[in-house]
C-alpha cells in the first residue's frame, strides 16, 4: 500500500524549477566514505524515484551511465538535460516501479526517501535487490522521523507530513534481514548527520515561521550539542550493501 497518492507528487513537482540539483551533502559524504568504487567510469547506476534528479546528477558527474524511474510525468525531462551535460545516459522510465521489468541489472542501485512511503516496505527493498547486478551495490536512505526527538517535533509541527511516512520502515537494522536473504553483505548501516529538523508544512505562514525559527535559531544551537549521529535526532538513516558475485 502506498501512503502517498501520486497526485501529491505530481502537484509538488508541477512547478519545480530546481531540476537535477540539491543533493544533500551529508548523505553524499556518508556514501562516499563507504563506497568501494566512488568513481563510476564504466559502471551503471539506477535511482528508484529519480525525479527531480538532484542525486542522479551527482553520479552522472562521477561517470556512471545513469538511469532511473519515476511516476511523475516530468521524469522525461531528465534525458535531454543530462545529455546536454555530456553525461552517459541510459534510460529514464515514466512508469510504476512495481511494474518495471528492466532488461538489465545495475552496478549501483539506490533510492533516497522512497521506501518509507509504503506499508510493505520490505517488498520494496526486495525489488531494489532484484535490480542489482552480481557484485553490485545497493544504497537506501530515508528520513529519520522515528527517532524520539525527531518524532516529537514532527508530531507537534509537521503531523500531516508525518502521516505520509511509515515510521516502522525507518530502521536500517531491520533492512539487513531482507538484504541478507538476497545474498548481500552489509558494508555499513546507521544514522547520518548531527541534529537537523525540516518540515513539509503546507500552511504558508506557519511553514515560513517554522523554517526561520529552526534554520536560524534552533538548528544551529542544538546541532552544536547534538553533533554526533544518533537514532534519536539524526535527520537520516541509511544502509550500503554489496551483492554476492557468486
Amino acid at each position: 500500500m502506498d501512503l502517498v497518492k501520486q497526485q501529491h507528487w505530481d502537484k509538488k513537482y508541477q512547478h519545480t524549477k530546481s531540476i537535477a540539483q540539491g543533493a544533500n551533502r551529508y548523505i553524499m559524504e556518508w556514501l562516499h566514505r563507504w563506497m568501494p568504487h566512488p568513481n563510476g567510469k564504466g559502471l551503471t547506476c539506477f535511482e528508484v524515484g529519480v525525479f527531480p534528479g538532484g542525486y542522479i546528477n551527482e553520479f552522472g558527474k562521477l561517470g556512471y551511465t545513469i538511469s532511473g524511474i519515476d511516476l511523475t510525468p516530468r521524469v522525461g525531462e531528465l534525458n535531454d538535460l543530462f545529455r546536454s551535460r555530456n553525461y552517459s545516459v541510459g534510460k529514464f522510465w515514466w512508469q510504476d516501479f512495481f511494474e518495471l521489468t528492466p532488461d538489465q541489472q545495475y552496478d549501483f542501485v539506490y533510492s533516497v526517501g522512497f521506501i518509507e512511503h509504503f506499508i510493505d516496505y520490505k517488498s520494496v527493498i526486495a525489488k531494489h535487490c532484484d535490480l542489482v547486478a552480481k557484485g553490485g551495490l545497493l544504497f537506501i536512505v530515508v528520513p529519520n522521523f522515528k527517532g524520539k526527538l525527531q518524532q516529537t517535533l514532527h508530531r507537534i509541527l509537521d503531523n500531516p507530513n508525518l502521516k505520509r511516512h511509515n515510521l516502522a520502515s525507518m530502521n536500517p537494522k531491520e533492512w539487513e534481514e531482507v538484504l541478507l536473504d538476497h545474498h548481500f553483505e552489509i558494508i555499513q548501516q546507521g544514522y547520518i548527520g548531527k541534529f537537523y529538523f525540516w518540515a513539509g508544512i503546507k500552511t504558508k505562514y506557519v511553514r515560513h515561521f517554522v523554517r526561520l525559527a529552526f534554520n536560524y535559531i534552533i538548528n544551529p544551537v542544538l546541532s552544536t550539542f547534538l553533533s554526533k549521529p544518533s537514532p534519536s535526532y539524526s535527520p537520516f538513516c541509511a544502509i550500503l550493501a554489496q551483492k554476492s558475485s557468486l
